[in-house]
């Protein structure tokens, strides 16, 4: 199967945007913290499942709804711990 998704991991998410990870905890302007790489890998792992799942079939619908809710948990999480709104850069309708 194919994923036609822009973005499936935060890395590349990251240097379309000109930021980098702050691996080393150094600081800057155009790097975001190792915490808030995390976070946005989970979300992008999430979407890339939903995705997945919206595709497949013999398994109960709800699994797609139980990954939105996980994925909204994560979208919670980043947007209080950065105080950043969550803009989907897949740009795709994950409800």
């Amino acid at each position: 199967m194919h994923v036609e998704l822009s973005y499936t991991e935060a890395v590349n998410y990251l240097d379309s945007i000109g930021k980098d990870v702050d691996w080393e905890n150094e600081g800057g302007d155009n790097v975001v913290s190792t915490d808030e790489h995390d976070l946005i890998q989970n979300i992008l792992t999430c979407e890339t499942s939903i995705y997945m799942l919206r595709r497949a079939t013999g398994f109960c619908g709800s699994l797609v709804d139980n990954m939105v809710d996980i994925r909204r948990n994560f979208i919670n999480e980043y947007e209080a711990k950065f105080d950043k709104e969550w803009s989907n850069p897949n740009d795709n309708d994950f409800y």
